[in-house]
């Protein structure tokens, strides 16, 4: 889109104050880029299509953060046990507060 937008040069509406890419991989030259053109911040989420878990960078370190009230979520180890080590790998797991139809906690 931001490509799209300097390529037509498309004039870049006033009111946006920043950017939030849904579940999508935002590489560092793309988010560069888009902050160069657009003049605003470009964050980044993560969710699962099951609603489990929800996350967003955050706008003074760039790190994820777990929406709480959107579930709760786990990394675990190939041992299943909780990973508590920044940096190190393993498998997302959660239980989502969003699903009314069958809400397993």
């Amino acid at each position: 889109m931001v490509r799209f937008m300097r390529h037509t040069g498309r004039v870049v509406p006033s009111n946006i104050c920043g950017v939030l890419a849904e579940s999508e991989i935002v590489y560092p030259d793309d988010r560069a880029l888009a902050e160069q053109l657009l003049g605003v911040r470009y964050f980044s989420s993560y969710g699962h299509t099951e609603k489990l878990v929800m996350a967003a960078e955050c706008e003074h370190s760039g790190d994820y953060h777990v929406w709480p009230t959107y579930g709760i979520a786990e990394l675990l180890d190939d041992e299943g046990r909780p990973i508590t080590t920044p940096g190190q790998r393993g498998e997302i797991v959660g239980t989502g507060f969003i699903n009314t139809i069958v809400p397993f906690i």
